[in-house]
């Protein structure tokens, strides 16, 4: 088995296999999955683990996706394909599927229809220059950086529970992983608004945990 270049993993799938999960289907939830990962040549940026049980036997079979930190219910073999097509391909979290993301206080049992993973309010655009070009318009003057776990901005600077994610863009590149970036639209409680970008899947500079953060609280409810 060739070893994979975990430097390229966007999205991690734990998998359950356990008992529970299993006799609703896990195994060919599994196979369809990883069937689907391959068939859209997605097997470099998305990897898959099997695992036994992750404690919520009544509502699986269970997914697990890092780094968003979602679980996702009730993939069964018959919603695997689907399941697959929207959430990994299309970054849209299925109806009846999400059951928690990492941070918040209760479980959902009744989420929002076809809610964006990183909600409606993300945009697609051909390229970094365009989104910032567009950002700065509407008043984001200001480039935050990551310094020593937090974000600077203007000589201050800020926890990610301090700012506010009105806006995600990303842009994927057509060929080399290195050209994939996410670009935040942030705006502190003070006023500042400014622009945060960074490399997709890239900790270069030690920002991973932090964009993770605000990741988590940008899918939250």
């Amino acid at each position: 088995m060739p070893i994979k270049d975990l430097t390229c993993i966007k999205k991690h799938l734990f998998l359950c296999n356990g008992g529970s999960c299993k006799a609703k289907g896990a195994e060919e939830s599994t196979a369809v999955i990883r069937r689907k990962i391959d068939e859209n040549d997605r097997s470099g940026s998305i990897h898959t683990t099997k695992t036994l049980c992750n404690g919520r036997c009544n509502d699986g079979p269970i997914v697990i996706s890092q780094p968003e930190g979602i679980w996702f219910k009730d993939v069964t073999p018959d919603k695997a394909a689907a399941f697959a097509a929207d959430y990994l391909f299309k970054d849209i979290v299925p109806d009846g599927h999400r059951l928690y993301i990492y941070g918040e206080n209760s479980i959902s049992d009744n989420p929002k229809n076809n809610q964006s993973m990183e909600t409606t309010r993300q945009f697609h655009y051909g390229t970094v220059l365009e989104a910032i070009t567009i950002l700065r318009e509407q008043g984001y003057g200001h480039d935050f950086t990551v310094y020593d776990g937090k974000l600077k901005a203007d000589g201050r600077f800020f926890c990610p529970d301090e700012l506010e994610i009105t806006d995600v863009y990303r842009y994927e590149g057509d060929t080399d992983p290195a050209d994939e970036a996410i670009v935040f639209a942030l705006s502190a409680q003070c006023g500042l608004k400014g622009i945060l970008v960074a490399g997709y899947g890239a900790d270069t500079d030690g920002s991973g945990q932090l964009i993770a953060q605000l990741h988590y609280r940008y899918l939250r409810p």
